[in-house]
């Protein structure tokens, strides 16, 4: 039996096991290697538009805003992080996009070669947290800004529908949110551009950083990487569709496009925005959401600004799409057999989850969750070291070395340790560099003190790479594998 036979009896196997789901006509694809006959996206453009939908959201523009009111960042000094820092996490999801399509393999499964079978369960597990934890943030600012609209709407009902609708995208699978992504950063930017053109007029250029303007600009750079290379942990299940002899340098440069330009863009808006408060002062708000109605309000009239408010509000379910998907096929893999569970109904038990979440925690929603969500995203840092570090130095850089028959083997993967061993180095090193509200690190604090400078992505990079150059080294050695 040939193997591609042999992946499409598997894929079978599956279908007939989910009959309601099939009943729904949604996608039954899962964590299993795709075919090579299954794999006929051919539009390298789409690997741009879907990335620009991803990131056309408010919470891009909230993040700019950060700059100066959290971390006392100058309009320039804010300007360069945000080139500097969203060119090198637009490289780490170009490069992983680049997987999906030259193996068939999706992001987590991915993982397994150089975490192993058992190692990779405990980064899908994180991975499920992280993605469930910013669906949940990115639902209750929808939902308060289709609250700001008619107050009579309340926070929970925005929240309801946005979950409901991302759902429901999200079980249709990966052809239909290609779809839906390929248009939806259209509105979005053309909200933005209509506040750039309506807000750069008043933009304080000539902000000074304040304090010590090193630690600040580290700071708001690690927020800035943690943003946007948060989805290097799912970017191969966005392309494993498209045919291994795709252009690596046409996926990875539309993907780079993709994250970079939306990015930069909405939070440079952001970072003026907070900027022009110094001569707009009704538009100095609590929120993001607040702040750009304050602007739309008072720039294009309450009505238009409305309707453009409404896009805003649901430009969320672009955002959360890729979550929902993804969580549904790393709950395929924090089991030996749970693959064996349609990807459909993990979607829909992780939606359940994040939706109820959302709710409860609407009239307590703080920093917290976001301080927990920033902590959690420091594992990009040694995630994206080990990874990387397998490609290039173990497998040569060569995909024909990823053999897709063993995915499922844990006799066959790596054994994994030394990636363990080096992700808990990584933790040590973000430990010694994080610098947030609740705990500074040591070093973080000898480049500024009292609240000190945020390197703890670069040291969990260094540490955990350091360390997986040597330790997977010996391991390879000594298994085989």
């Amino acid at each position: 039996m040939s193997d591609e036979v042999k992946i499409k009896s598997a894929e079978e196997s599956h279908v007939e096991s989910a009959t309601p789901i099939n009943v729904l006509a949604v996608e039954v694809t899962g964590i299993a290697p795709i075919p090579a006959y299954s794999r006929v996206q051919k539009s390298a453009i789409e690997n741009f538009t879907f990335w620009a939908s991803c990131n056309s959201v408010l919470p891009t523009f909230a993040l700019g805003i950060l700059a100066s009111t959290i971390y006392d960042v100058g309009f320039w000094d804010g300007f360069w992080t945000i080139i500097f820092f969203n060119i090198a996490c637009s490289l780490c999801v170009a490069l992983f996009a680049t997987f999906g399509a030259s193996t068939g393999l999706r992001q987590m499964v991915i993982t397994r070669y150089s975490f192993g079978f058992y190692g990779t369960m405990l980064i899908a597990l994180i991975n499920i947290v992280i993605q469930l934890g910013w669906s949940t943030v990115n639902v209750v600012v929808g939902g308060q800004v289709l609250n700001g609209i008619n107050s009579n709407f309340p926070i929970w009902a925005g929240v309801v529908v946005i979950s409901l609708l991302t759902t429901v995208i999200s079980l249709y699978g990966y052809h239909i949110i290609h779809k839906y992504e390929r248009y939806a950063w259209i509105p979005v930017i053309l909200v933005f551009l209509i506040t750039f053109g309506t807000t750069v007029h008043y933009w304080d250029t000539s902000a000074p950083s304040l304090s010590s303007p090193l630690a600040g600009i580290l700071s708001f750079g690690a927020s800035v990487f943690g943003f946007g290379a948060g989805w290097t942990m799912m970017a191969a299940d966005y392309t494993v569709f498209q045919p291994a002899d795709s252009s690596k340098f046409k996926i990875a440069f539309f993907t780079f496009l993709g994250n970079f330009v939306p990015i930069v863009f909405l939070e440079i808006v952001g970072l003026g925005a907070a900027s022009a408060t110094v001569n707009k002062p009704d538009w100095n708000q609590d929120t993001a959401g607040a702040m750009i109605a304050a602007i739309l309000n008072d720039t294009v009239g309450t009505g238009f600004a409305g309707f453009l408010l409404v896009l805003l509000g649901l430009s969320i379910i672009a955002n959360n799409v890729p979550n929902d998907y993804s969580v549904g096929l790393s709950m395929q893999l924090i089991g030996k057999n749970l693959h064996k569970v349609n990807r459909a109904w993990w979607t829909v038990i992780g939606a359940a989850i994040y939706l109820t979440v959302s709710i409860l925690s609407i009239n307590t929603f703080n920093s917290v969750l976001d301080n927990f969500l920033l902590v959690i995203a420091y594992i990009l840092g040694p995630y994206v070291a080990i990874v990387g570090a397998e490609h290039v130095v173990f497998r040569n850089r060569s995909f024909e070395n990823y053999d897709p028959e063993i995915w499922q083997s844990p006799e066959k993967l790596p054994l994994g340790l030394a990636a363990i061993f080096s992700f808990g180095m990584g933790i040590l090193g973000m430990f010694l560099g994080m610098a947030e509200t609740y705990y500074t690190g040591v070093i973080a604090l000898d480049i500024s003190e009292p609240y000190g400078g945020d390197v703890g992505f670069e040291l969990s990079f260094l540490f955990a790479l350091a360390s997986y150059l040597i330790t997977r080294s010996v391991e390879k050695k000594l298994t085989g594998r």
